[in-house]
């Protein structure tokens, strides 16, 4: 975890905390005499940094333990002072074996059900159904809701005073809400569902009943690899989501799953994909993803973009000419035309 310190615009400081990395195993504990004892092994990337002193700016590696109990659950979180192991060093521990208790897979545990793993005619299918990301979806559908009802309350009270320029900026601020609120129900409203076979891969993508389909063929396959893609943070508890991106010999990315918790989960997921795919594949070094070429912005997108620019001083302008009418007068000396003799 990466903690550093924020000064706002307005002067005030805050602390922020931002997620590098997360992985979460459920272990069942080993008899230890009349005690209990867990011994547990995460693997993270490299590349991570090592713990850091107390500072404007560093970073501190956290382990939560979590213990379900009757009553009140045991949680703690213990800061780790880790640091980068040299070679040297890794080459002496290597003849070491790191032990670990019993892992409880995802599937014998409440923490998620994504994907739905079936075989299928073709290999094996990943279904990321409806609502997996629901609890964002509701979060942004509810916030839109509320910018959309109080900007219609507070722009109300304005429409006599200042009609035209009112209305415009009450109709800009219920378009972001209306993007929030279509957002949300978009995280909500789609399914993925990825098929997996010694062909390739198939990936449906289904979205408020309309269905977007791609296939990559095996051989174009170059790799299947994992990325960050959400987190939340809950107290003293930080949860981050990861997603699949397949990554083809052109270098082109494509998405095939998502939602899934904790790196080692998303791991396996792979593992399975991968496996999918049958004994002889074998993944390769990419190239550079191609960066899309970006194309020329229409003339008329430009004016567009300009008009909207300049729309509030148009509307400002347009309603106290109507308020003051010797503004106008005064005004249009200066307009660039000519009036006719």
């Amino acid at each position: 975890m990466r903690r550093y310190h924020q000064r706002s615009n307005n002067g005030k400081s805050s602390w922020r905390t931002e997620t590098l990395w997360q992985d979460r195993i459920t272990l069942k504990p080993d008899k230890y005499g009349r005690k209990i004892r867990i011994d547990f092994v995460f693997t993270p990337p490299a590349g991570l940094p090592s713990t850091e002193a107390p500072s404007d700016d560093y970073h501190i590696w956290v382990l939560q333990v979590r213990l379900p109990l009757p009553g009140i659950d045991y949680e703690r979180n213990f800061e780790l002072p880790l640091q980068v192991a040299e070679q040297l060093e890794i080459a002496t521990t290597n003849r070491f074996k790191a032990q670990s208790s019993a892992v409880i897979e995802h599937r014998d545990t409440n923490s998620t059900t994504t994907p739905q793993i079936t075989p299928s005619a073709a290999g094996t299918q990943f279904y990321f159904g409806y609502g997996r990301s629901k609890g964002m979806g509701i979060s942004l559908m509810a916030f839109g809701l509320f910018i959309a009802v109080f900007a219609y309350y507070f722009f109300a009270g304005f429409l006599d005073f200042l009609p035209v320029t009112t209305g415009l900026m009450a109709a800009y601020v219920e378009l972001v809400a209306l993007t929030l609120f279509l957002l949300g129900l978009f995280l909500i409203a789609n399914s993925l569902t990825v098929e997996v076979g010694l062909m390739g891969i198939r990936k449906q993508q289904h979205t408020f009943g309309f269905l977007l389909e791609e296939i990559t063929e095996l051989d174009d396959i170059a790799d299947i690899v994992i990325e960050q893609n959400a987190s939340s943070t809950s107290g003293n508890t930080t949860r981050v989501w990861y997603r699949l991106n397949l990554l083809t010999h052109d270098g082109q990315a494509m998405e095939i799953g998502d939602s899934l918790e904790g790196q080692s989960y998303a791991e396996h997921i792979r593992q399975k994909m991968l496996g999918a795919l049958g004994t002889s594949w074998r993944p390769t070094v990419q190239r550079k993803l191609q960066e899309k070429k970006k194309l020329p912005v229409p003339i008329w997108l430009k004016w567009v973009g300009k008009l909207l620019s300049y729309s509030f001083v148009i509307a400002l302008a347009y309603d106290l000419s109507h308020m003051f009418p010797e503004l106008t007068e005064f005004v249009l000396p200066f307009l660039p035309y000519k009036s006719n003799p």
